[in-house]
């Protein structure tokens, strides 16, 4: 059996969350997280192959989330940031992500670049 690729969809909308794993439950092995603090743990617990984040979170946001991934983990994964705030496009770069895309989600566009990160060198600081 081939192993699926696991992808961690972060997002305090449950809506948001379940249409995207929606998307990708028929190729990938998906995980939840509501907010940046259960993502951390859920990082740590199954090691995903993807992040897609929202920033806007209670508990903790997605900058706050990526910050304390880089002061915690050995292995950053690459980090799809999904987000209806379309101003924060430059500081996501910043923040280390390798992938900005404005709400609401098209399904073909996520999936082509999900493939394409999946496949990439990260470059995230490790």
């Amino acid at each position: 059996m081939v192993k699926k690729v696991k992808i961690l969809v972060v997002d305090d909308a449950e809506v948001m969350r379940k249409e995207v794993v929606d998307i990708l439950k028929d190729k990938y092995e998906t995980f939840e997280a509501e907010n940046g603090l259960q993502a951390l743990d859920q990082v740590k617990k199954v090691s995903p192959d993807l992040i897609i984040l929202d920033l806007e979170m209670p508990v903790m946001g997605g900058f706050e989330f990526l910050d304390k991934c880089d002061e915690t983990l050995e292995r950053i994964p690459p980090v799809l940031i999904l987000t209806s705030i379309s101003s924060k496009r430059k500081e996501t770069r910043k923040a280390g992500a390798q992938f900005y895309m404005d709400k609401p989600v098209n399904k073909d566009k996520l999936l082509t670049v999900i493939e394409h990160l999946l496949k990439a060198p990260s470059t995230r600081p490790e």
